[in-house]
């Protein structure tokens, strides 16, 4: 592999509430994939709902392509701050629970966001966990609803080359996809790459070239049984913009966020 340019920068540029996003902003000064390393590492993390599901049929059972990304739509929102940042959540069970990343709601739980669905109606909703470590965050719609449209958090690591969209709100336009491919699996940035407490990323990604771009943040990418397999985090980047190396937190690791917090 090629040696990187000393002065490649990982620009996160994905939604960020305004007061939080210096806290989230990971101190990459010098070649962005230092300690990076593949790894074929499996998670084996029990499933934490049996509702956690949309009853998607496969890829194959479909016509094409779009009618999967239409039934996924409803599964997505997009996530306003009171500070005026945005970015993307999913459904991970039916009970209104969504999951987004920390850096798009803030460190803090107990914090009133707004939720713009699909049908363009807005919703409330509260923080209710935030694991900084992860970059991950909880919200709870203010409804007593049982059945939102879940997605299912796929059980294997994706393979390298398979097809994987983006889904999501980037630049706050409306609900947008974008195709590509998982370009690798399980990079890992040991702890000590952080400077002092800045550990508001997670340690394992899968890498992407599908598109993302500020508003993403938070959403899901899934793979053609609309099956996520990482939440959108963050991009390398010279321009700050999206140039095919785009960073997700796996589904293990948020099944491991899921177990925690519910």
């Amino acid at each position: 592999m090629a040696r990187l340019s000393m002065n490649l920068a990982l620009v996160v540029v994905f939604a960020a509430a305004a007061s939080a996003a210096d806290d989230f902003m990971p101190p990459w000064n010098n070649n962005p994939f230092a300690g990076f390393v593949d790894e074929a590492r499996r998670m084996s993390v029990p499933a934490i709902m049996p509702a956690m599901t949309v009853g998607l049929p496969s890829f194959a059972e479909i016509d094409a392509l779009p009618d999967l990304l239409e039934k996924l739509e409803p599964s997505v929102a997009q996530v306003i701050t009171a500070q005026g940042g945005f970015g993307t959540a999913f459904f991970v069970n039916q009970r209104g629970y969504l999951v987004t990343n920390a850096h798009v709601t803030g460190k803090f739980t107990k914090v009133k966001v707004k939720i713009k669905l699909s049908d363009q109606s807005i919703v409330s909703g509260t923080v209710v966990k935030v694991q900084i470590s992860r970059d991950l965050a909880l919200i709870k719609i203010d409804s007593k609803r049982d059945d939102w449209p879940a997605l299912a958090l796929a059980e294997r690591d994706p393979r390298p080359g398979q097809p994987v969209a983006t889904l999501g709100y980037p630049r706050g336009l409306p609900y947008s996809v974008a195709l590509g491919i998982v370009s690798g699996i399980n990079r890992h940035a040991p702890k000590e790459s952080w400077d002092k407490d800045r550990t508001g990323i997670a340690v394992t990604y899968h890498q992407t070239d599908a598109a993302m771009n500020l508003g993403n943040s938070g959403g899901p990418l899934v793979d053609m049984n609309g099956e996520v397999v990482g939440v959108n985090t963050m991009i390398v980047s010279e321009v700050g913009q999206s140039n095919g190396l785009g960073l997700v937190i796996t589904a293990g690791d948020v099944k491991a966020f899921l177990e925690e917090a519910l």
